[in-house]
């Protein structure tokens, strides 16, 4: 089942003892009613079975994940909220709305519908009110499509799918002794020559580059210049607000100093007299 350079033929056989069908599906998606015809194949009894594909894959950038699925048109598998099976692809999506249709018209679900209670299934009038409606519930349509029969979901595809096209089918008989069984080879006709790649075309970063180129050609700022500006009104203003708290209340203090100075003791009053050189003192 290895395809590359060095082993160039990649098939897979197995052998079926029932009448069954055959799904060509990416790893990612599931059988669902509106799988298209193409990627299903009919096995019977006492056949052989032959289908070659082609795979092509889609390659993302590692910044598509910092995107919102809105932004990229994709969901990843990790991206499932609230779906029916653990990872998320544009089948199970679908299943998931044909679900919430049928308990929208009907009030229950049918027997199959993954997630289902018992109390939600159809009993026998519910049974036939699905099937009133079933070429609303088993076909798909876009918003726009009006008043045809079918649903609208609005389910994006993986980013992650895998596009698998269908080159040749093949159908012999088998012989007498292998009517009871079915053998069936899948094939790659060749190894792929196209790859889908998803790229970002502007990260948060290129964003910012862009806002600075265009802040320095028309207004002569830069990235600086706004961290300058941040840092003036917040840093700078707090600190000029507690320097000028601090020189106020340094004057405060001095001022009291100066009102309350205590007067110099009597006794140690002094005078002086020029006329006989001596000093007194008086208590």
């Amino acid at each position: 089942m290895v395809f590359n350079v060095t082993q160039k033929e990649g098939v897979l056989k197995f052998e079926t003892l029932l009448n069954t069908m055959l799904y060509t599906l990416g790893e990612d998606e599931i059988p669902t009613v509106t799988t298209l015809t193409s990627s299903t194949l009919k096995l019977v009894l006492g056949k052989n079975y032959q289908r070659q594909v082609v795979v092509k894959n889609i390659e993302n950038d590692p910044l598509t994940v910092e995107t919102t699925p809105a932004q990229r048109a994709c969901r990843f598998s990790y991206e499932n909220d609230n779906g029916l099976y653990p990872l998320y692809s544009y089948s199970t999506c679908t299943v998931l709305c044909r679900k919430r249709e049928q308990m929208k018209l009907c009030g229950c679900t049918d027997h199959f519908m993954i997630g289902s209670d018992e109390s939600k299934m159809c009993n026998a009038s519910g049974l036939l009110c699905l099937h009133r409606h079933f070429s609303q519930l088993t076909t798909l349509k876009p918003r726009w499509a009006g008043r045809r029969p079918g649903l609208v979901c609005d389910c994006l595809p993986s980013c992650d799918e895998t596009e698998i096209t269908i080159i040749k089918d093949a159908v012999t008989s088998a012989g007498r002794a292998r009517k009871k069984r079915i053998a069936v080879e899948l094939k790659m006709a060749y190894l792929p020559t196209e790859r889908f790649k998803r790229n970002v075309v502007r990260s948060r970063l290129d964003l910012v580059v862009s806002i600075g180129g265009a802040a320095g050609l028309f207004v002569g700022a830069s990235l600086l210049s706004f961290v300058e500006l941040i840092f003036f009104f917040t840093i700078r203003l707090l600190d000029n607000i507690y320097l000028e708290k601090r020189k106020k209340k340094e004057k405060t203090t001095v001022r009291n100093m100066k009102t309350f100075q205590p007067a110099m003791p009597r006794s140690t009053m002094r005078f002086y007299s020029q006329r006989s050189n001596l000093i007194t003192f008086r208590p």
